[in-house]
């Protein structure tokens, strides 16, 4: 498949989605107070989030990319297709492969299932995007 066939543009506003929805899901409104609790964070560890936050952005924008060929190898396309096979991919793909580092690093479930929430959903907005763009 030619990557020139992609949509960039798509891409690039379903990654920004992502991170957006990230910024919010771990924000006070939201997770960030039980996220810290779980990781045992306090508020000096989290005193400069621009080198997580650039990295978390660059690995957004390679699952967006991912996500895109996918898609576009198993033509789905509109955007209630794309939404559903963003939550196939992070709960059975994304969910099945990082559980077992939550389970052997002894972290919680509810840890797990902070981050998870945020996966299915960005995913699930992603694939909108992605297959609604198309």
């Amino acid at each position: 498949m030619p990557f020139g066939e992609l949509n960039f543009i798509a891409i690039l506003s379903a990654a920004i989605s992502s991170f957006v929805i990230a910024g919010l899901w771990y924000s006070n409104s939201l997770f960030a107070k039980d996220w810290m609790t779980e990781n045992n964070f306090t508020a000096e560890d989290l005193a400069d989030p621009k080198p997580a936050m650039i990295k978390s952005f660059i690995a957004t924008l390679l699952l967006a990319f991912g996500l895109a060929i996918l898609l576009r190898l198993a033509g789905i396309t509109g955007w209630l297709n794309g939404a559903a096979f963003g939550a196939i991919v992070a709960i059975f793909v994304h969910g099945a492969a990082s559980f077992p580092n939550y389970a052997f690093e002894n972290k919680s479930l509810r840890l797990f299932m902070i981050h998870m929430g945020n996966s299915i959903f960005g995913l699930m907005v992603m694939g909108a995007i992605l297959a609604g763009w198309s």
